[in-house]
């Protein structure tokens, strides 16, 4: 707007400078000195602008800590206590078998440990125990077979106890690559009978180690026998007849993988009765 004004302040300045010649006179050329000071006194009438700062500075809020998700949990955990055969604290392996993978985690345990917590996947699980010569079987139960629990991801599932010793070494399961027949022994001996022909006998393997006991029967005149896929531990050998005799051996020591003699002789001696019957 100011030099639309100023534009037409110079017009006219022109207009009047020519109004009333006689045709064919020049037009007069004004001087710029003049120009600017007509121009000067034409804005002299206007007021000069005032430019002010502006503050312009921006003021962010204070960075702040953003939360982060927690990562999902991949794992939970199996917890419980550690009990021990009446044999006495040794040295074991704890087993946690996923009953549909068959996948197996160990667990290391201290004869002085009375406890224990171990990660495990999700899923369903059993739990047992074995010492490190597989003498005697351990599990965590509520009946004759291991009762089945389960591992949900982040959670704790705890009261898994490794202290039910009180069944057979075949309720109890082998972990994995662990063959009975690799991690037991053997008796073989022979029998002598006092009172005539050999009849029916069977033949009760005691252990002294555990309540457990093993036994075969062998026929009528047979005067040798063999009580197979014992843990390793120490026996003693009772052979019963029908008649309520009893002869027994001596105490021997099983190995894995090996067979130990003990001959069937003493029938003077004093004997658990027949379990058998």
């Amino acid at each position: 707007m100011k030099s639309n004004r100023l534009l037409i302040c110079i017009g006219a300045v022109f207009i009047l400078a020519s109004c009333n010649l006689p045709r064919g006179t020049p037009e007069p050329t004004l001087d710029q000195n003049v120009v600017a000071t007509m121009v000067e006194g034409t804005l002299a009438g206007f007021p000069t602008p005032t430019v002010r700062a502006t503050d312009t500075t921006v003021v962010l809020p204070a960075a702040s800590a953003i939360p982060q998700p927690s990562p999902t949990a991949s794992t939970g955990k199996a917890a419980g206590k550690i009990c021990f055969p009446s044999s006495g604290r040794t040295d074991m392996r704890g087993f946690f078998q996923e009953t549909a993978s068959g996948v197996v985690t160990e667990l290391t345990i201290s004869a002085s440990d009375t406890k224990y917590e171990i990660d495990l996947k999700p899923g369903n699980y059993i739990a047992y125990a074995w010492p490190l010569d597989f003498s005697i079987g351990g599990m965590y139960s509520t009946g004759k077979q291991p009762a089945p629990f389960t591992i949900s991801a982040g959670q704790t599932t705890s009261g898994i106890d490794l202290c039910d010793w009180s069944h057979g070494p075949f309720d109890v399961p082998y972990p994995p690559g662990y063959a009975p027949q690799q991690t037991t022994g053997s008796i073989s001996g022979s029998i002598s009978y006092p009172y005539g022909s050999i009849p029916h006998l069977t033949e009760v393997a005691f252990s002294k180690n555990t309540p457990y006991w093993y036994w075969v029967g062998t026929v009528p005149g047979q005067s040798t026998y063999t009580i197979s896929d014992l843990p390793p531990g120490k026996y003693q050998v009772v052979a019963y007849d029908g008649s309520g005799h009893a002869g027994g051996s001596d105490i021997v020591t099983v190995s894995a993988g090996q067979t130990a003699s003990a001959d069937v002789s003493d029938w003077s001696g004093s004997y658990p009765s027949n379990p058998v019957k």
